[in-house]
């Protein structure tokens, strides 16, 4: 049997001192077919599923929004951030921290450059550990305005494996 309750202008169920249930066999559907299917909590506001996972799906835009606090993405295995068709685009206010408690943290372009720009210079450290710059052909180190500065606290070596060193300047050579 089927229990159906309608109104010409809006239906209210309400509970003035304890909760509303509503239990469904197998799936439960909150359709609005004109407008906005609201859902709202005074203290807060859980989907959760038992068993399964749990999708949310905007048919043009999906919005994550805290108003007073911050949007925390957990899992226990992973998060995966993609876009089946356009760029993936992380930005702050202030500044953009990538973390790896325990691991690597890889920046990597399958396919394009990596590209590391900043408005008021670059700075790569290591607190412990070596820098290690690879390049499959070449690594170029170069300035546009000033001066190129390499320097160590015990010394600094240049050298080739397979051919030589030459240093220059653009009016005279040194060695």
């Amino acid at each position: 049997d089927v229990v159906s309750v309608s109104g010409q202008t809006g239906v209210v169920i309400a509970s003035v001192t304890h909760d509303v249930t509503v239990t469904a066999a197998s799936q439960l559907a909150l359709v609005s077919s004109e407008s906005v299917v609201d859902v709202n909590g005074q203290t807060g506001v859980e989907i959760s599923s038992v068993e399964h996972d749990v999708e949310i799906t905007g048919a043009s835009k999906l919005v994550l929004s805290a108003t007073a606090d911050v949007v925390d993405i957990d899992a226990a295995t992973g998060v995966t951030i993609d876009t089946a068709a356009n760029d993936v685009s992380v930005t702050a206010a202030r500044s953009v921290l990538l973390t790896a408690s325990t691991g690597d943290v890889d920046v990597v372009s399958v396919t394009g450059l990596v590209d590391i720009d900043g408005q008021t210079g670059v700075s790569i450290d290591s607190s412990t550990h070596d820098v290690l710059m690879t390049g499959a052909s070449r690594v170029v180190v170069s300035t546009a305005a000033d001066v190129v500065s390499v320097s160590g606290q015990t010394g600094v070596v240049i050298a080739s494996v397979t051919h030589d060193v030459t240093v220059a300047r653009s009016e005279e050579r040194r060695v």
